[in-house]
Order: structure tokens, then sequence, then C-alpha cells
């Protein structure tokens, strides 16, 4: 029950937006002049003004003050630990309603620094107010708490987060100081030397192109030299700093593997996989178990390779070549209601249950999309505010109508689903936000079936190869996230052991090596170089990776179960959804959808969604003309 302003806000998908090449005509993503219809409301649906929210804030404030004033005993007594829990859950969800509002005002307007102020501001005065819930609830004996929920049923939907509330050591705060100073400059100096980078231009038929800004543009280009100058541009810009880069790297797993011993645990991978309540031998045996169906992803790759041999007249097909639609193709745009519309109807399938607050969260009359470009406002892709007690909303930075801005609308928007769903279903405050692999497992489903409905009902080869190659670009990204989890982990095992890299080579040679497991686009003469150097998690969220690894295994299940038998598994999904992270993950899906993360078949049955997926795709490929 730990207040946390991030739990409330929606991860990042992180997808870049494609570029209109310049012989494209206009594009207008709001047609009919709609624009003004998807900016947010926050009148309707959060505060009348910000003085009102200032007001409500600061009575909010006063309330957490006096509910710690009171000392409550929290194991007196059933009655009063179901009235501490209630008054607890019940300022956690105002909370999250006042930091939503003052996100999406910092989003919509940069210049708005009072709300950025004041969210910082209520995060710490309500941590410092409910400092004492967290000790307070450990206290309470096992024994007291079932005779509790027995005899007062409100406690039951607690009582994981009070057990959770003892699991850990809980630091001073001179320790806390010292871990923030040990470990709080890595992410500082990272986006230094990356803002230090000289990227440089690329000529291009219409004129110079800046690596940097207009990598999207360089990398879609038309223009095979162009693709190319942008790529090695990349290269030369990542190695100015991978000396530098390299120490950075070993001192951030030295440094958070001492913290973890000075905790107690034997380095960190053990501290952070057991927050997600994983093991690390587990997640070392999934990391093999990918690598061993590395083939699975090999052969997608190469059938790609071998397709633009024959229709592009290739001879040989480097990274740089992958992003080429089919001959003659028009790449794809969606106005925002026609994304709205593809969206609507690709997750139709999952009931009407799902379908009405998915409805009104994509209905513009409601203002709570805001997805038109302008000034003061933030570029970020996109994200939706998360947790209970108000509406979810959606914010994206910049809507160009390609498919992965699609993508993004539609994986975002599954999370703000979600939201709603816990929120009609009385989930509490302290249950609304689980692991990030769990909470995004969601999100990735909603990705598969929007590409996967799309490549359904293309209306010609060219667009059908184009869909289904998204789609297996996403459950793909399993393989991808795979190498980049198996190469951190191998730092801080090799680290643990003394055996520590020292060198940017040696930082090159183990991923090449461990890439080469998963991917053609590594090994002895790999393409993608020095790729550790610009890998942000590294350096700013160790470890967290794998939260992309056991999403991407998790939303490929739900695939794979959905295709089998959808009216058994659609029920049970939404009602997943709807229950909020009230056990741990393996406890969840055990009881609604009957898997765990431990069943065998995980590996196998991604792989097998992903093999039958390639082998359409190449079915089609043979369709196709050779130039």
């Amino acid at each position: 029950m730990i207040l946390s302003r991030a739990s409330f806000i929606a991860g990042l998908a992180l997808i870049a937006s494609a570029t209109a090449v310049a012989s494209q005509p206009a594009f207008d993503p709001f047609p009919g002049a709609t624009a003004q219809q998807y900016r947010f409301d926050l009148k309707r649906n959060f505060f009348p003004s910000p003085a009102a929210e200032e007001a409500e804030r600061a009575a909010l404030l006063a309330r957490a003050a006096r509910l710690a004033a009171a000392h409550p005993d929290a194991g007196g007594s059933a009655a009063a630990l179901e009235r501490l829990l209630l008054a607890a859950d019940s300022i956690q969800r105002l909370a999250g309603k006042h930091f939503a509002y003052l996100s999406l005002r910092a989003n919509v307007d940069t210049r708005d620094v009072a709300a950025a102020t004041a969210g910082n501001a209520l995060t710490d005065s309500l941590g410092r107010a409910l400092a004492f819930l967290g000790p307070a609830l450990a206290a309470i004996p096992e024994d007291a708490l079932r005779r509790y929920a027995a005899e007062r049923p409100g406690i039951t939907p607690f009582l994981f987060a009070i057990r959770q509330s003892g699991r850990g050591a809980r630091p001073s705060e001179a320790a806390a100081a010292v871990a923030a100073e040990m470990t709080g400059w890595q992410p500082a100096l990272f986006w230094s030397l990356i803002g230090e980078i000289q990227w440089g231009t690329v000529q291009a038929p219409e004129g110079a192109l800046d690596v940097r800004r207009q990598g999207n543009q360089i990398a879609n280009h038309p223009e095979r030299a162009v693709r190319e100058a942008g790529f090695r541009a990349n290269q030369r810009g990542r190695a100015q700093h991978r000396g530098s880069s390299a120490l950075l790297l070993v001192g951030n797993v030295n440094s958070r593997n001492a913290l973890a011993k000075l905790r107690g645990f034997q380095d960190y991978p053990e501290e952070y996989y057991g927050g997600l309540f994983l093991r690390t031998d587990d997640v070392r045996q999934l990391l093999r178990a990918l690598g061993s169906r590395g083939a699975t992803n090999r052969r997608y790759e190469r059938a790609r390779v071998a397709h633009l041999r024959r229709t592009a007249g290739i001879d040989t097909v480097h990274v740089w070549d992958l992003t080429l639609p089919e001959p003659g193709m028009e790449v794809p745009r969606f106005t925002v209601p026609e994304a709205s519309r593809a969206i609507q109807q690709s997750l139709a399938v999952l009931g009407p249950g799902y379908a009405r607050p998915l409805a009104e969260l994509l209905d513009p009359r409601n203002g709570r999309l805001d997805m038109v470009a302008r000034e003061n406002r933030v570029t970020r892709p996109g994200f939706s505010t998360g947790s209970v007690g108000f509406p979810s909303m959606f914010f994206q930075g910049q809507y160009e109508g390609y498919l992965p801005d699609v993508v993004i609308f539609a994986h975002e928007i599954g999370h703000g689903v979600q939201n709603g769903l816990m929120d009609a279903h009385g989930v509490a405050a302290a249950n609304a936000g689980g692991p990030s692999y769990f909470t995004e497992s969601f999100a990735g489903f909603t990705e598969l079936l929007v590409t996967d409905w799309l490549y359904r009902t293309a209306p010609d080869r060219a667009r059908k190869i184009y869909y289904l190659q998204a789609f297996l670009d996403r459950a793909a990204e399993v393989f991808d996230n795979a190498r980049a989890s198996a190469f951190e982990q191998a730092l801080y095992d090799s680290a643990a052991a003394g055996r520590g890299i020292r060198t940017a080579d040696a930082a090159e040679r183990l991923m090449q090596r461990t890439g080469g497991e998963y991917s053609i686009w590594y090994g002895d003469r790999g393409e993608w170089t020095d790729q550790w150097v610009q890998t942000i998690h590294y350096y700013t969220r160790p470890l967290y990776r794998i939260n992309y690894v056991y999403s991407k295994l998790l939303a490929l299940k739900y695939f794979e179960l959905y295709q089998r038998d959808p009216a058994a598994f659609v029920p049970r999904y939404v009602a997943l959804l709807s229950n909020g992270y009230d056990a741990e993950p393996d406890a969840l899906l055990r009881r609604f959808l009957g898997f765990d993360l431990a069943t065998g078949s995980l590996v196998d049955d991604a792989a097998h969604v992903i093999e039958g997926r390639t082998a359409e795709l190449e079915r089609l490929y043979e369709e196709t003309p050779a130039r």
C-alpha cells in the first residue's frame, strides 16, 4: 500500500512512429475540422478549475495528517483495522485523481510548472503522512489477520497488500540517502553522454536530414543509400562514447550489487526479481529456453531477407533494408476516427463488458483523449493514466496516422480500459497496480488483436503481408527483449563472480555472443553493433527489460488461448482484468486462466504462435511475383 506517483501513470510504449516521405499527399489525422474534439476536458473529468483542485488537495493532505496523528491501532481489533484500511484507501483513490490531473496539466502545457511542482510535493507530503501505515500493517500477526478477515469481510480485499507491506527491509532515511547517492547519478550521466553525441546529417534528394530528429524519415526512405547512410551515422554516434559508456555500465552493475548485499541479498538480480515475484534461477532458465528456440525468430528474419531479395532485387539484404514496403504499395495511414474504429472492431471479440468502457474512452465527446500536436505540449509517444477513482485518459504526443501510431493508441487504450474495469468493480487502490510485466501483458495482447484483425481483414496481398509482418514484429519482440535481458543478466552474473567486463570491446563481444542465440543480426558479423551503449534501461532502470520478456510471453499465451477456444477464454480474461492485483501473478493466472509462469510450455506455446504465423507469411511471400 505504498503510494507511488509512477503507479498511477502507465508505462510508455517504446514504439517509434514512421514519418511520411515527401512524395505522399498531405495527411490530416483529424478530418472535417475535428481536431478540437481530441483535447482533454479536465473540467468535466477532474476538477472545475486549478483553484478548486488546489483546495481539494489541501483538504486531502489535512485528512491524511489527521489519520496519521490519530495513531490508529491497526491490529487492535477487526473493526479498527477495517476502518483504517478504508480510510487509507479513500485517501489513495483521491490522491490518484490529483496525481493524474496534475500530470495531464504538465503534459498538455510544459509551461505549467505549478502542476509538476504540486505533483512532486503531493507525493512527498502523502508519503510522510502515511509512512506509519506499512510498519503498522506488517506488525499484525498472520493468525490475527485471518481472524479479522473472517469477522469483517471488508478486510479480505486488502489481505494481499497487508502481507506485502512486510516484505523486504525498510532502510533508514540515512541508508536511503546513501543508496540514492550511489545509484542516482548514472541516469543523469547517461543522458549527458547521449546529449553530447554529434549524430550529423544525411544527404537525401529532398535535402539534408538530421539523423537524430529525422531518424524515422531516414529509416523509411525509399532511397537505399539514404537508409544505409543513416544507419552508419547511428553506428558512428554510438561509438563516440563507448568507452565512457562501458565504465558507466560496469559502475552501475557494481553499485547495484553492493547495495543489494548490504540489504541482505546475494546480488541485485535477486533483489529486483524478488520484487516481481520472480527468482533469478527461473529468469535464467526462461532466457535459456528462449535462446534454445531462437531458430523461431531466425526463421522469420530469414524469410524477410529472402523476400526482399526476390521483390526488391537486393543481392545482400542489410538491416537498413527491412523497412521497405511491398513494391508499389502506399504505406497505410489512419485518421484518428479510422484508428478508433479499427481498435473497436478488433477488440469487439472481448465482449460487451469490455466494449462499453472502450467506447466511452474512445468517444471524443467525453474529453478523455488528447492527440493534437501543438506548442508547449510534451511530445512523448503516448500514455494512459492509471489506477482507480477517476476516468482513464489517453495522451499521445504526436499522431501521424502510421501503423506504429495506431499500435501505441491500442496499447495505451488497453491500459485505460483495464483501469475502467477495475474501477467499475470496486478494486481497492492498493490492488490497482501489479508487476510491470503483468500489466503490460494485457496491453501487449491488444497489440496482437489489432494487428491480427488488420491482417485478416486486409483487402489485398500486399497489405496482408504488411500487417502480418507487423503482427510478427510485435510477437517476435520477445526474442529481442530476451537478448537484451540475457546480456544484462550476464553482466551481473560475471560481476558477482569477480569476472566482470572492463572494456567496451568486452561488452561488445558479450552482446554479439549473446545476441547470436536469438537473431541473425548478431554474432561474428553482426550488423547491430554497440547496442548496449544506447539501451536506456541498462543505465536508468537496470534489469527492467525482463518485464518485456514476460509480458510478451503472456500476451502470446493469451492469444494462443483465445485462438483455441474464444468462448471459454474471453469471460475469464475480462474477469482477470476486472479483478485487480490482489494476489501474486501466478495465483491470479491459475485462478482465472488455468496456467502460471512456471508452466513448462509457455515458451513453446509462444514459439508455436510465431511459427504458425511465419508459415502464413511465407505462403504469402510465395504468391508475390519476383522483381
